[in-house]
């Protein structure tokens, strides 16, 4: 009996680092090391509802009106603190999707930053 694969779609954006997108390094590093799961890196804007609806996994920001047809959803990870537009419980077909961010991931960073601007200025 053949296991179906889990189906990861991670969404990227014009501004991410370009080992994120498809042809990316860090996406085939990802792919040939995780061949357990069948991984899809896209452009945020080339990505579609049919994409969406057959993904367990999301790591970025899908169209919310898509989101009811996504049956297969498990886990939807936006990728900026703010939420929102993810927060309504109806907009999922699958009651039992889990909502995560990444929220706090750069405080230190941007705090180190300010700190160093401040600096710059004396």
């Amino acid at each position: 009996m053949m296991v179906k694969r889990k189906k990861i779609l991670v969404y990227s954006t014009p501004d991410c680092s370009d080992n994120m997108h498809a042809n990316g390094e860090f996406a085939a590093q990802i792919i040939n090391k995780y061949t357990d799961y069948a991984f899809a890196f896209r452009d945020a804007a080339a990505v579609t509802q049919q994409e969406l609806c057959s993904a367990n996994v999301v790591a970025g920001h899908p169209n919310p009106q898509w989101l009811k047809g996504a049956k297969e959803l498990e886990w939807l990870h936006v990728q900026t603190a703010g939420v929102e537009a993810y927060a309504d419980a109806s907009l999922y077909a699958n009651k039992n999707v889990i909502v995560t961010r990444t929220a706090h991931a750069f405080d230190t960073p941007v705090a180190e930053h300010v700190v160093a601007m401040l600096l710059s200025l004396l």
